[in-house]
């Protein structure tokens, strides 16, 4: 069944990011070195390393790749720097929504 796959994919990244803590790249290539779903894998194991401790984490070249490549053809507005713009504007939205009424 499909749940024991993503359940794999789920513990195999968690995995990787424990095994190389202070090496997000080193995470990211073991999660494509384990084989099986490695898209999923290093994806997960990329968005936790980026979560934890941001853009920064990761090689120059590969930032470049991130910041200015285009996902595809059909959504050319989805470059690494957007995305980090719809990031924060959401992180803005949900502090938003905590603060307290003032008025």
């Amino acid at each position: 069944p499909s749940h024991r796959s993503s359940r794999t994919s789920v513990l195999w990244s968690l995995y990787c990011l424990m095994a190389c803590p202070e090496d997000p790249w080193q995470a990211i290539c073991l999660a494509i070195w384990g084989g099986g779903d490695t898209d999923s894998t290093a994806a997960m194991v990329g968005a936790m390393v980026g979560a934890r401790k941001g853009l920064g984490a990761f090689p120059e070249e590969i930032r470049e790749g991130f910041m200015g490549r285009l996902r595809d053809e059909k959504t050319p507005f989805w470059t690494g720097e957007r995305l980090v713009e719809i990031a924060e504007e959401l992180h803005d939205l949900a502090v938003r929504r905590n603060e307290p009424a003032t008025e």
